[in-house]
């Protein structure tokens, strides 16, 4: 899956996956809820696994002038 699919590429994959291309047995409404709670069932079980597995945390050296503050950034 794409990084940064939008609601609607992710409920057109899910239409694929369930062989429902014509809308015939669940509604937008319907797989809008049932992509959002598994959203947040995969977020509960990545919390419980490692709470900061999207955060990354780096000491950054920062100089402060009378006008400015600077700092570098790291490369990634």
């Amino acid at each position: 899956m794409p990084i940064g699919l939008t609601l609607l590429g992710i409920r057109d994959l899910v239409r694929e996956y369930i062989d429902d291309l014509g809308s015939d047995r669940f509604t937008n409404a319907r797989l809008n809820s049932l992509i959002n709670e598994a959203q947040k069932e995969i977020q509960k079980i990545i919390d419980d696994t490692d709470e900061n597995y999207f955060s990354k945390c780096q000491a950054y050296s920062v100089v402060k002038t009378t006008d400015a503050i600077e700092f570098t950034l790291p490369d990634d």
